[in-house]
Formats: C-alpha cells, structure tokens, sequence
C-alpha cells in the first residue's frame, strides 16, 4: 500500500540551463487562501503552477525532476530530450540533484550525480539526518554500513560500484519488506507520471513502461473525471 508521501524539495545544479534551481514545496506562505493547493496537513504544496513564455525553461524544470526516472526505473523516458544534459555555463563535469521527500513525517535525502543522463558518478541516501549509504567515485567514497538498518543486513555490497544505482540495486535484490521506507520511497517513484502535451503531440515520462499508450492506460483504468 503506498504511503502519504510527498516531495518536499528539489535542487538541481548545471542540469541545462539551470546553473542552480531549488524548489521548496514546504514554504506555503500565504496558500491560506487556496488550501486546495494545499496537503491535508497544510505543510506542504501539493498543487503547483509554473508559468513563462517560451523557451523560459518550464520543460526542462520537468527533465530535471524527472531525471531520477532514468535510473531507478524501467519506465517509459523521453530521452531525446536529454541529449543536451550539462549547463553551458557551469564549470563542472557533471550534473547534482538532490530530491527531498517527507514519507509518513520521516524526511528522505537522495541525492546523486551524473555526467550525462545514463553516468551516474556519486549517490546517496540519508533517512532522518543518518546515513544509509553513499558512494562517490570521484573522492572514492564508499559507506553501506546503514542499510543494516533497514532490513538490508544480508545484501551483498560487492558490486560494480555505478553500473547501476545502488538505491536501484538494494530494493531488486532484496524481498519485498512491510513497513519499510526504502521501499516506499521506490513505490512513490515507480508512480510519479509526467504528461506533456505539445501542438506537435504527446510524451510522457515515468509509470508505464515504453510499450504501452498512455491516453490507452487512462481509459482502460478509468482514470478520467468528468468535469461539469
């Protein structure tokens, strides 16, 4: 069963044209008077809108949220539009995101990087301020001693470290635990959908694999509501 999971904030660095972009979707200030906009604890925004003109970055805000699909799961991707990845600005090689999610009132850090849009080359994951595991090719970095506390005692750590994410790699190879953040951090990310209508067509990013039609799936689980 999923659980009241929301993302409280998102940075990305030198992902585009984004040379630092942070999103805090726990500062509500005065939503007081749209608290359908709201979560039902009112912390939290769970209705955002983003306008501009064209070419303002709006779609790439999207990309850069919905870069966590590419190698977490084996969801449907539009990966043409992550041929460009890296800022042109910035100084660095590679791209951070960091994605903050508050699951049941425990707070989740995964963060990681990326060279371009299949390299992971760091990634790590905090429950509650505490480690649970970090790796860092670049500072040669290595800590798995957390997932001991989550039920993870008996997964072996000895892999290729960055041919897949180890978050991606923790979860498949182990069975399914009750109860357990880490897996209900995967379940919320297996469900984030991103659906992008253009006057040239339609793509989307996340929740169904490539095979399948979105505007199919929707009928055929009755997704539709009537507005009157």
């Amino acid at each position: 069963m999923m659980k009241n999971t929301i993302l409280k904030s998102f940075r990305v660095k030198n992902f585009k044209q984004f040379k630092e972009l942070f999103l805090d979707f726990s500062n509500v200030r005065d939503y007081s008077y749209s608290e359908d906009c709201l979560s039902e604890d009112r912390k939290f925004i769970k209705s955002l809108l983003i306008y501009g003109p064209n070419a303002s970055g709006k779609s790439n805000l999207g990309y850069a949220i919905f870069d966590i699909i590419h190698h977490l799961t084996d969801f449907a991707t539009d990966s043409r539009a992550y041929v460009y990845y890296l800022s042109a600005d910035g100084t660095k090689v590679y791209a951070d995101f960091e994605y903050v999610f508050n699951i049941n009132g425990q707070e989740v850090e995964y963060s990681y990087s990326k060279t371009d849009v299949k390299s992971l080359i760091k990634e790590k994951l905090i429950v509650n301020k505490k480690c649970v595991f970090e790796w860092n090719s670049i500072n040669n970095i290595t800590y798995f001693e957390g997932i001991r506390n989550f039920g993870f005692e008996s997964l072996n750590t000895q892999i290729k470290i960055g041919s897949i994410s180890f978050l991606r790699y923790m979860v498949n190879n182990s069975p399914r635990l009750e109860n357990n953040i880490i897996f209900d951090l995967m379940s919320f990310i297996n469900g984030m959908l991103w659906f992008r209508r253009t006057d040239i067509g339609n793509s989307f990013i996340g929740m169904l694999p490539v095979t399948e039609r979105l505007d199919k799936y929707i009928i055929e689980h009755n997704l539709l509501t009537r507005i009157a």
